[in-house]
């Protein structure tokens, strides 16, 4: 889940944005991008589909999540106890299993890649060592299985260096999405795009955006996020949030090519 803090209303309110959320609006840019070295990835409906659904491993948490104990606000994607989100990667990596050999390896690299990025959070911890250990050996073994499977059709076009322009493509994908999802953007932000070269994103209003260069294969992209607004302040548990306030709200993006 994504916590968004939103000024809008009369007082300050968080927009929830749960992380299959998210991830429809990384699949759906996935799905439009124009780029030759994207399209050259076999099979592509199933990197697509990869991107789309990484984070469907979520849907439980995003419907009841916690908050933290010590400041009271709802639980963000980044603030989550390191042993409840590896429960949930592993929930993800076997959902895209039912997508395809490809698609579980490109998502399992992606969240082992994420842990291997957190080690300075759980490598001095005895207990949360060995969890993460735990998880990077069994995935590192089952994406070897995946990779020789996904392979094994056709083994001089599926190679290994494709399978990591895939994990390039998830990872970059799910980055755009967070950027645009995580708060109101009124700045430029530059991405290092996977086929090498610096995609700027500028703001051209309220949750409406260009790309330069234009790397989408139509001239307009637009895309709605659910979310659910509850009130700012304090909350005891997840019930007390369960109990409390909210509404369904949604955020309306709009990706368009510079007339």
């Amino acid at each position: 889940m994504l916590r968004r803090l939103d000024h809008s209303g009369t007082s300050d309110s968080w927009l929830l944005i749960p992380q299959i959320e998210h991830a429809h609006l990384s699949g759906a840019l996935a799905g439009l991008w124009g780029d030759a070295s994207l399209s050259a990835l076999d099979p592509l409906p199933e990197v697509v589909q990869a991107v789309t659904h990484h984070d469907d491993g979520w849907a439980d948490w995003d419907a009841a999540p916690d908050v933290d104990r010590a400041s009271g606000r709802p639980l963000s994607f980044v603030e989550m106890p390191l042993e409840v989100a590896i429960d949930i990667w592993r929930r993800s990596i076997y959902l895209a299993c039912s997508r395809g050999y490809l698609a579980a390896h490109m998502v399992s690299n992606h969240f082992t890649t994420l842990l291997q990025n957190a080690s300075p959070r759980w490598s001095n911890d005895p207990r949360q060592f060995q969890t993460s250990r735990q998880f990077l050996d069994e995935q590192s073994e089952h994406r070897e299985s995946w990779l020789a499977q996904w392979q094994q059709p056709r083994p001089t076009v599926r190679t290994r260096k494709m399978a990591e322009t895939a994990l390039k493509y998830l990872q970059f994908f799910d980055a755009l999405s967070l950027w645009f999802c995580g708060a109101p953007r009124r700045e430029p932000q530059s991405f290092d795009s996977p086929e090498g070269y610096d995609l700027s994103i500028v703001p051209l209003g309220a949750n409406r955006f260009t790309l330069r260069p234009w790397p989408l294969s139509v001239g307009q992209l637009s895309h709605t996020v659910q979310a659910r607004r509850i009130p700012v302040g304090r909350y005891a548990s997840r019930e007390a949030l369960a109990a409390g306030p909210s509404e369904a709200a949604e955020i309306a993006f709009e990706l368009t090519v510079e007339s």
